[in-house]
């Protein structure tokens, strides 16, 4: 199978050649995208193969994503910038694939600095925290904006829509603002 990556300013496609069981086992997006009624899957029934285009600003952070489905520990970085990380949350978000990648996030958040007060990057924070399923770092963080932030709070354009503080218990959303 492939996927085949497009980016809206490059004309040459970037090819994957993947797992479909990878795939399907670390993401229920592929799940349902190859096993399903999908084009995708009609063609990997028929076939055997089929290719996805996907429409992924981030060539790099998409590889590390398919590494990281593939179990290619190998290949992934040693560490990663704090806007990788938002990129891979988003990523992980899209894809729904918490689980899959949850084993190695911690690795290169150990290697992080996180903030001690309040700042734009306390937000970032607690998107990546949430959205990579981090709760400790998630609940610091939604504790240090809580706690020293009066107002609302810009989200710098980030998919924070349904944040949670405990299991259950939903955010006040007009905490945040986009």
């Amino acid at each position: 199978m492939a996927v085949e990556e497009r980016h809206p300013t490059f004309t040459q496609a970037i090819r994957y050649r993947v797992s479909s069981q990878a795939l399907i086992e670390a993401s229920p997006f592929f799940k349902r995208a190859l096993t399903g009624s999908w084009k995708e899957a009609h063609d990997l029934r028929t076939k055997g193969t089929c290719k996805i285009i996907t429409g992924e600003e981030n060539a790099r952070m998409f590889l590390v994503l398919l590494h990281m489905f593939h179990v290619r520990k190998q290949d992934l970085p040693q560490k990663l910038r704090l806007k990788e990380l938002i990129d891979l949350a988003i990523l992980v978000d899209y894809y729904e694939c918490q689980k899959a990648v949850a084993p190695y996030v911690s690795e290169w958040i150990k290697r992080m600095t996180l903030p001690k007060t309040f700042s734009d990057t306390v937000v970032k924070w607690i998107f990546i925290s949430q959205k990579l399923g981090c709760e400790k770092i998630f609940n610091d963080m939604t504790d240090l904006a809580q706690l020293n932030y009066t107002g609302k709070i810009d989200i710098q354009g980030l998919p924070m829509c349904k944040l949670l503080l405990g299991e259950n218990t939903l955010m006040n959303p007009f905490f945040f603002h986009g």
